[in-house]
């Protein structure tokens, strides 16, 4: 797509090609799933959020903490594929 775009002073004419700027242009990357043994896995997110992907991975989003970049984020958060996402184990019971 071609854009003109007009400045203030109306001697000033610019022209460009707009791209799309593309989230996550990185063809071969994949989140990091780092699990509560410390082991690291990689997984594609392709859209999914981190409950789909827990689940996906046989891991209980209910018994777990999620962390990104040393901040907790909700199961319901759709990652991007450069991220390394912790999984913290929790302990619940009486």
């Amino acid at each position: 797509m071609m854009i003109y775009i007009r400045s203030c002073n109306p001697n000033h004419i610019f022209a460009g090609i707009i791209k799309p700027i593309t989230h996550n242009a990185k063809t071969n990357s994949r989140m990091r799933l780092v699990l509560p043994d410390q082991s690291v896995i990689e997984v594609s997110v392709e859209g999914r959020t981190i409950e789909t992907i827990l689940n996906s991975q046989s891991i209980d989003p209910l018994t777990t903490l999620i962390s990104r970049e040393d901040e907790i984020i909700p199961e319901d958060t759709i990652p991007d594929e450069d991220d390394i996402i912790k999984v913290i184990r929790i302990s619940h019971g009486g």
